[in-house]
């Protein structure tokens, strides 16, 4: 049988305030031996700051054509400016339009650099008028670069036609909201030249940019409709004049 615990005398009893604020003074306490028990965990581990893991790249290494033009498909459809420019040879870059389109708009120039190519990107990417951009396309071979691919090519680059491209591009219609304007790419294909950098390695393999990329219009268009080429699509004045491209 337990022993009967002894009543506290009327002078020992605790008070009405005493009572009320004994949970409050039971919370406090816990609390201080949880920040105790906390300190000393961390002590014995070191002192060690626990930091979050970065979110997974959705690039990959840029060390074969194949992955960098993965890289091409990321950037254009997620609108990252950052990770389209990390794509080309800035210093080097041109774009060239196919001789067709060309002859069908006398107001296109023959090519650009790229400067002309980060104002289409920064204006397709942060204008609030495109509601979204989808590419795909199928890869071609590796080859390597002739004396046969022109003047302004350098033998040591390598070269790649992309085919059955489709690149759509829908804007706002400031006619109607309701009913958006599908820009098309349908069909075309794209050569890309591409310099390996020796001097920038990614897990011992040289990176890759791109250095020239040629519109290749394929068929016919026909009048009246939304279907354009690459160089066409560029043209298109989307959102308001950027900053200048910055430069390595």
């Amino acid at each position: 049988m337990y022993a009967q615990r002894p009543r506290p005398s009327a002078s020992n009893r605790p008070t009405f305030r005493e009572r009320l604020l004994r949970p409050v003074f039971r919370q406090v306490r816990a609390g201080l031996l949880t920040l105790v028990g906390l300190s000393i965990l961390g002590a014995g581990c070191g002192g060690d700051d626990v930091t979050a893991p970065e979110p997974e790249s959705p690039y990959l290494s840029a060390t074969s054509a194949q992955s960098l033009m993965a890289n091409f498909i990321t950037a254009l459809e997620s609108r990252d400016l950052d990770g389209y420019a990390a794509l080309f040879d800035q210093t080097e870059f041109t774009f060239r339009i196919d001789p067709v389109d060309l002859g069908d708009d006398p107001g296109l120039p023959e090519f650009w650099d790229w400067p002309v190519e980060y104002t289409w990107a920064k204006n397709a990417f942060e204008s609030p008028d495109v509601r979204s951009i989808r590419l795909e396309f199928d890869l071609g071979e590796v080859l390597d670069v002739t004396e046969g691919d022109g003047e302004f090519v350098d033998l040591t680059w390598k070269k790649m036609t992309i085919t059955g491209v489709h690149l759509e591009i829908i804007v706002e219609n400031p006619s109607d909201p309701n009913d958006p304007i599908h820009l098309l790419v349908q069909g075309d294909r794209g050569l890309f030249f591409f310099a390996i950098d020796e001097t920038h390695l990614t897990n011992g393999a040289p990176t890759w940019k791109i250095v020239e990329w040629r519109d290749i219009r394929v068929g016919l268009r026909p009048l009246l409709t939304e279907d354009h080429t690459f160089a066409a699509i560029e043209v298109v004045p989307l959102g308001r004049q950027p900053s200048p491209a910055p430069t390595r």
